[in-house]
């Protein structure tokens, strides 16, 4: 009898959906950086417009991410944001149509000084830090009275980690990074350390020496979440981060960038589209991140890298399977409440909103969940097809 007792109740608990415990920081949503300057300058403004129609009225996206370019000081003391080269004035437009959207969010991740400031080495020059903190503030000022545009919070240092990158950045190990945002104590220029890889960043948070402590410093802790691709045929490219990692409960946490930089991204979509869905699950559920941003919102060519694909011989705009991945979520997820918690089962993932919950079936059999609801499922076949149902087609990402 007691056996089968024991047995009924380890039966009974496999069968139920674990629930998470209620994150301490409330989700304020998605994000992305509205694209890769290049791509931006290379179209035409009906093209631009329907970008940013796409990303906040159809994907609802609200928080924002963008840069300051190095040539907006040229030397010391002195700050303009003016249409220079393609970059600066690719920046000036692109900030020109965000400023005209309501109810936002615009946060900043620097990845280089003023060329002035740097060493040979790509480091901040030491006699320039309180200089570049002076440029951060007054460039600042600059968009809010050029823009109208409020940049709400800073990361003086994308990827502080990165020696080897082939674009401009600046690299800075955390006794500088931290040592500078203890000494700035600004509230705004309050994000760091913004590592690549989530492992790294909590490496970087543990550092404390000399009265120098990041985990102090960084008020709120932001990560990029990569992984590097364990895949063979794509060597030395990044791919989303799909590990579970624990709650931090001391300081609020955000994903500030994410994306895959493998190549022929066309071919894999729905792949790349569970794996994407996945680190979100992981991320925003188990993670317990306050924000989760994707890296570009478009490009002019396929891309791993972008959200929104541009076809410039067709002349036309072209949604990946993760276009339609990263809907249901935005979607699920709008209500601003801010509640959310695991509900995954041997069978699937599940991620529970307020309103709303998001499915995953990675296997390739279909997959019954315990409601029938209106199921709208991303699928090989189907870009978006809702339908009266509880089962999961096979490879879906679905919401209802």
């Amino acid at each position: 009898m007691f056996k089968l007792l024991v047995t009924s109740i380890i039966i009974i608990n496999n069968l139920l959906p674990p629930v998470s415990p209620t994150c301490r920081y409330p989700f304020e949503g998605f994000g992305v950086h509205l694209g890769k300057l290049e791509s931006f300058n290379e179209t035409s403004a009906d093209v631009r417009a329907s970008i940013i129609n796409l990303v906040y009225n159809d994907l609802l996206i609200r928080n924002f991410r963008t840069e300051y370019l190095p040539q907006f000081s040229t030397k010391e003391n002195t700050y303009s944001i003016n249409c220079s080269d393609v970059k600066s004035c690719a920046w000036i437009t692109m900030h020109s149509l965000l400023s005209k959207l309501p109810d936002k969010s615009v946060i900043v991740s620097i990845w280089s000084p003023p060329y002035y400031m740097k060493t040979f080495f790509r480091h901040l020059a030491t006699e320039y830090e309180e200089a570049y903190y002076y440029y951060i503030t007054n460039v600042t000022q600059l968009i809010k009275d050029q823009f109208n545009l409020t940049i709400d919070r800073i990361s003086m240092a994308n990827e502080p980690e990165n020696l080897i990158a082939s674009w401009d950045e600046c690299t800075m190990p955390a006794n500088q990074l931290c040592r500078l945002a203890q000494t700035y104590d600004d509230p705004i220029i309050s994000l760091c350390p913004e590592n690549a890889w989530f492992s790294v960043s909590k490496i970087y948070l543990n550092y404390s020496y000399h009265g120098i402590n990041c985990r102090r410093a960084c008020r709120t802790v932001v990560s990029h979440g990569y992984t590097l691709s364990l895949n063979p045929l794509f060597w030395g490219s990044v791919y989303y981060d799909t590990k579970e990692y624990p709650e931090d409960v001391e300081s609020p946490t955000w994903i500030t960038e994410i994306s895959s930089t493998r190549i022929l991204a066309q071919y894999s979509q729905m792949t790349e589209a569970i794996d994407f869905s996945t680190s979100i699950i992981n991320f925003v559920g188990i993670t317990c991140v306050q924000r989760f941003y994707y890296w570009l919102a478009f490009t002019t060519f396929p891309s791993g890298e972008s959200l929104i694909w541009y076809d410039v011989t067709r002349n036309k705009i072209v949604l990946p399977k993760k276009y339609y991945a990263l809907r249901h979520f935005t979607m699920a997820s709008f209500d601003n409440s801010g509640h959310r918690f695991i509900c995954s089962t041997n069978s699937y993932l599940c991620l529970q909103f307020t309103s709303k919950t998001v499915y995953v079936n990675k296997g390739y059999d279909k997959e019954q969940i315990n409601n029938l609801c209106d199921l709208c499922c991303t699928t090989d076949d189907h870009d978006y097809r809702c339908t009266a149902s509880n089962v999961l087609p096979p490879r879906s990402i679905c919401s209802c």
